[in-house]
């Protein structure tokens, strides 16, 4: 494919011993044995088989500084993070979830984060998919907001790629693929309409720029990093639509609407469908981010975004007060959280009942044996909704029968998938910050509405960073809610 990408990597490493070998040590004394691996690709390096060899040689000089070094990382690394006390049990998973996700993201490395860690698999392949954008960075942005970056940096190194993927299908601006990897373009294997058709993707990246703009309000940072990715979003979405009459229009005077037809839902039963609302929502909030995003920075946007901003279509059953999963959706089984993601990560208006609508209705209607960050976002809605029993039920759903012992090792689904599956540990965490924590990240505020988890004591939330300030936030039974400003501007 041209402008693809094909690394060269290289390992230099310690020989291992024979599993004929022996090793003896004596009564009383002690014997270190010492395993290196260093490795380097033609991404970071024009001669990796040198330098692999050379970042070998130096930490083996310093292989007795090594275990004290890592030892060091890892308490600055968790001085920021979640802790519940009460259950050993759901700390053994919240503490786990935070190292397999902290463990495949350096602030210093801007390659993202594949569904299933830095292991490659054979079911993702490494591959960065939506899950990074949308799942996992949404856990980290407020305890560990340079290692959050890099994921967004990944997006904003390979706009030339999403360009080149938008042009392929004969669109404009930037379309970051279904599944991207060194070069940016479109890497998923199976090169039929499936891959193509998961255009929500863009929108995915828009909205966690977005979050991370509410978060700092970082005007020169969304000048010089983000617009590209955001201006090349909205000219996607800008080409992508078409105008044309809908059924159930929201307005009974007028049914012409801007639709994105010929789609694959973020639920991935729903393939080769028109109007996928949560698509088109995310559509609708690119092209709103750029019209706000660039008066930020004073850039000018096209008159024709604000046109299809307001009359962007929006599938509704007026009869059942719900959003529509897609145009002409029969109510049958989803694989995962698609709808249901308006009320939360989006904050879509709407009214509650609507809200409490969409959740009752779609909640039955998932796949039980779907992926397990679903549950985590149902947990967050119905605790917002005030419908504690089923939250909880939901919670335990989100990562009881996902979690594996000894090491709390997440699988995809109940049955297996991918492991160590991240996307289900960031959902869980987000359960954790957003839902028991009532944490909410807007354009202009950050709020929280803490409670306890179920069968726990205490759940805090060590060195969140927001804005200018750094802070730490704890409830418990015996104290209520305590803030801690640990870093006033």
């Amino acid at each position: 494919e041209a402008g693809a990408v094909r690394p060269n990597v290289s390992f230099a490493t310690s020989a291992l011993p024979s599993p004929q070998s022996r090793i003896e040590v004596p009564p009383g004394h002690a014997l270190e044995l010492f395993f290196i691996t260093a490795v380097r690709s033609s991404l970071d390096s024009t001669l990796p088989a040198h330098d692999a060899l050379k970042d070998w040689l130096h930490a083996y000089e310093e292989r007795h500084e090594l275990g004290a070094s890592h030892t060091r990382a890892w308490r600055e690394g968790s001085a920021a993070r979640m802790e519940v006390g009460g259950s050993v049990d759901l700390a053994r998973v919240v503490n786990a979830s935070q190292f397999y996700l902290l463990s495949s993201v350096r602030s210093d490395w801007p390659w993202s984060i594949a569904p299933e860690g830095l292991p490659v698999s054979d079911v993702y392949f490494g591959h960065v998919f939506w899950d990074a954008d949308f799942w996992m960075f949404p856990a980290l942005l407020l305890l560990h907001p340079h290692e959050a970056d890099t994921v967004l940096e990944y997006r904003q190194r390979l706009v030339g790629g999403a360009r080149a993927t938008a042009r392929a299908l004969g669109f404009s601006g930037a379309m970051f693929p279904w599944e991207s990897c060194a070069s940016g373009h479109e890497v998923c294997f199976d090169l039929g309409a499936q891959c193509w058709l998961e255009q929500h993707v863009p929108g995915d990246v828009v909205f966690a720029h977005l979050q991370r703009f509410f978060a700092t309000n970082d005007t020169e940072w969304m000048r010089s990093s983000a617009w590209p990715v955001i201006e090349g979003v909205a000219e996607f979405w800008a080409s992508r639509v078409a105008l044309r009459n809908v059924s159930g229009a929201a307005s009974e005077h007028a049914t012409l609407r801007y639709v994105v037809d010929e789609v694959r839902c973020a639920d991935e039963y729903a393939n080769h469908v028109d109007n996928c609302v949560f698509t088109n929502a995310v559509a609708q909030l690119s092209l709103l981010a750029a019209i706000q995003m660039g008066a930020a920075i004073g850039v000018d946007t096209p008159p024709s975004y604000k046109h299809i901003v307001q009359d962007m279509y929006i599938p509704f059953d007026e009869e059942q007060q719900i959003h529509l999963e897609y145009e002409g959706y029969d109510g049958g089984t989803i694989k995962q959280a698609d709808t249901t993601l308006m009320g939360f990560p989006l904050q879509y208006p709407m009214p509650q009942r609507v809200r409490e609508n969409d959740i009752n209705y779609y909640l039955p209607r998932t796949d039980p044996a779907g992926p397990a960050m679903t549950w985590s976002m149902h947990a967050i809605s119905l605790l917002e909704l005030g419908n504690v029993s089923q939250a909880s039920s939901a919670f335990a759903q989100s990562y009881q029968q996902n979690v594996r012992e000894p090491f709390g090792v997440w699988w995809e689904t109940v049955d297996g998938g991918a492991v160590n599956f991240l996307t289900g540990a960031g959902g869980f965490l987000q359960a954790l910050l957003f839902g028991y924590g009532g944490g909410r990240l807007q354009q202009s505020s950050l709020s929280f509405a803490p409670r306890l988890p179920p069968n726990t004591t205490s759940l805090a939330f060590t060195r969140l960073h927001y804005a200018r300030f750094e802070f730490s936030l704890a409830a418990s039974a015996q104290h209520g809610v305590v803030l801690t400003l640990l870093s006033p501007p």
